[in-house]
């Protein structure tokens, strides 16, 4: 008998498939049940424009049966990748997206030996898969196995990511689970004047983008997302009511602002940016707690703040009574080369960014200003 079900183990292991999937209705109809939206073609199609990538599109079968999706993203430059979410896209969460009940704790590992296949028929050297996060048992159960069968392979390196989600199901104690001092940030925005409003055109991502300017000169680089991106999710999104936009302002000027994105009963703090000057007024606070007040009376239950890396930016999402949780980032180097030079540029790409940074607005400078650019290059 034990001979048997184990023999039927190695079977079911082995029906576990990844096909071209091109059925766009099943797939929006899987996403919208089990997915997030960064699974979404919408937000999928927005990442092929702006970045220029190509999009691959799996769907996870056991025998004739779908039982998930798994969508991916492929482009080369030195080496080829494959990466679910595409890598610098302002996209936290990629990987499989299973149908509830359709799966064994041993399918994640099913589906990366599945890729291990595609990826040396495609010639792919750099595999990138970031996980949502853990919040349900099964969730957990499916990374933890991951972790369990890959973590000791010389291949694969496996580590946990984390971000910060708060319950906004309980009305009456979103109040008291915010820390002391977030309260108190929030009383004094208000005793400021500050105005919360909700931005409904496109004209306004040009003052966002100036704030995001402000925000990344601190560290003398160009903010992170393109505003062509935020242009695009705009576009896309908005007429699906999909995304919502927060401004702060102060004596009649916007000081600070947010992008929240709306999926199902979640809701996911995309991007935030402010003018360093206006902090003091405590604007983001503000923003933050609105939408928290928004989200409950509007019936989301999740507030996803996506990410908890940056130390001061995680103890400010914590300030509002969230959570820690964890979220798996499974990486696998096809050489030595391939995972040295992934090391360089992750330490090496800061770095230049910096400096073409530096370059450019010296460039800028010296067109506009000829005697301030003089004074800034002296600086250095």
């Amino acid at each position: 008998m034990y001979l048997e079900n184990l023999i039927r183990d190695q079977r079911t292991v082995s029906m576990v498939q990844l096909k071209d999937f091109k059925d766009d209705e099943k797939w929006e109809e899987v996403c919208e049940k089990y997915g997030s939206i960064f699974h979404s073609l919408e937000w999928m199609n927005i990442i092929e424009d702006v970045f220029g990538v190509k999009k691959v599109l799996f769907g996870i079968f056991e025998g004739e049966s779908l039982i998930g999706i798994l969508p991916l993203f492929k482009w080369k430059k030195v080496f080829k990748f494959l990466m679910s979410p595409l890598h610098g896209s302002a996209t936290p969460y990629g990987g499989p997206v299973l149908i509830e009940g359709k799966y064994k704790s041993s399918i994640y590992s099913d589906i990366i030996k599945e890729l291990d296949s595609f990826m040396e028929s495609e010639d792919i050297d750099f595999l990138q898969i970031q996980f949502r996060p853990e919040i349900s048992y099964d969730e957990f159960e499916l990374q933890s196995r991951l972790k369990y069968d890959f973590s000791y392979t010389s291949k694969y390196h496996l580590e946990d990511r984390y971000t910060v989600i708060l319950d906004i199901d309980d009305k009456k104690e979103l109040w008291n689970s915010l820390d002391k001092s977030c309260r108190n940030a929030i009383r004094k925005a208000e005793k400021f004047g500050v105005i919360i409003s909700e931005e409904n055109s496109e004209e306004f991502f040009n003052e966002y983008y100036r704030m995001a300017k402000d925000v990344y000169a601190k560290y003398s680089q160009p903010p992170e997302i393109p505003l062509t991106m935020y242009l695009r999710v705009y576009e896309k999104l908005k007429p699906r009511q999909k995304i919502r936009i927060m401004s702060a302002r102060y004596n009649e000027k916007i000081v600070a602002g947010a992008i929240f994105l709306l999926h199902r009963d979640n809701i996911y703090y995309w991007d935030g940016v402010s003018y360093r000057n206006f902090n003091l007024v405590a604007p983001n606070n503000l923003i933050q707690w609105k939408l928290i007040e928004w989200a409950s009376a509007h019936n989301y239950r999740v507030y996803d703040m996506l990410g908890a890396g940056i130390p001061k930016i995680g103890r400010f999402k914590l300030s509002f009574g969230g959570k820690i949780i964890p979220r798996l980032q499974l990486r696998k180097y096809n050489s030595f080369i391939v995972k040295a030079s992934a090391k360089f540029y992750e330490k090496t790409f800061p770095v230049y960014r910096k400096w073409r940074y530096k370059i450019a607005r010296a460039i800028d400078l010296n067109a506009q200003f000829p005697e301030v650019f003089q004074s800034y290059i002296n600086r250095y």
